[in-house]
């Protein structure tokens, strides 16, 4: 899976020149494929009109509560779902509240993610601007100047697919909160808790967020060409 994600930028790879950019190169490529593959499917099911009819209360006891929750085994939720179905709350009501504290979780990393790109092009664009003045001052255009235009225009067709992520799931969620017949939960329920993964949203973010850091680190290091170059051309 990961050499399928990473193949789509296979081209961007091969003119790396540098771990940090490569190690940037492979975050954009997991985004890109989360994005076609993940949360893309949550728009789909903005449509939907599937009902669930499964479900139900549990009867209180520890092996019947287990059952139930047995889809959470290993994750933070199983325990509050274990205890919640012990004192008497249907499994459904569970999930519908899960599912709107998932979606809250998942919208935090999410614009965390955007703050980073929207930061990230930023920074790109400023760089490109210096490159440009960077050939014109060495009379030759700079090899880094396509690789670093390419990247911003990666960077905000991400942006754009994360805006389009997070409006989806603030209306799913809204979705959610609405529903008062818990019967069409367990539908949703399979329609969002695979889609929905916050730790790795919050991965993503802080990969984001250090992609950010190396691409100032870049500019700073442009931004000092530059000044050397004006500096012998003004002081020959």
């Amino acid at each position: 899976m990961a050499a399928k994600a990473v193949g789509s930028d296979i081209d961007w790879l091969v003119n790396a020149d540098d771990l940090a950019a490569y190690t940037s190169a492979i975050a954009n490529a997991i985004l890109n494929r989360m994005f076609a593959e993940g949360l893309s499917g949550l728009k789909t099911a903005l449509t939907s009109n599937n009902r669930g009819e499964s479900g139900g209360r549990g009867s209180g006891g520890g092996s019947a509560a287990q059952a139930q929750c047995a889809q959470l085994l290993g994750t933070a939720a199983y325990n509050d779902c274990v205890s919640s179905i012990q004192a008497g709350m249907d499994m459904r009501e569970f999930q519908k509240n899960t599912l709107i504290t998932m979606i809250d979780d998942e919208l935090s990393y999410q614009n965390q993610l955007l703050g980073a790109k929207q930061a990230t092009l930023t920074i790109l664009n400023q760089s490109a601007d210096i490159l440009k003045q960077l050939g014109d001052c060495q009379g030759s255009i700079s090899i880094n100047l396509a690789p670093t235009q390419s990247s911003a225009s990666t960077t905000m067709s991400q942006i754009a697919q994360i805006q389009s992520d997070i409006i989806a799931l603030q209306m799913k969620q809204q979705e959610i909160k609405s529903i008062t017949d818990i019967r069409q939960i367990p539908a949703l329920w399979s329609q969002v808790s695979g889609v929905v993964k916050p730790a790795v949203t919050q991965s993503l973010a802080l990969s984001a967020q250090q992609e950010t850091t190396q691409k100032q680190q870049k500019m700073d290091a442009y931004q000092g060409q530059l000044d050397a170059c004006k500096s012998e051309q003004n002081n020959p």
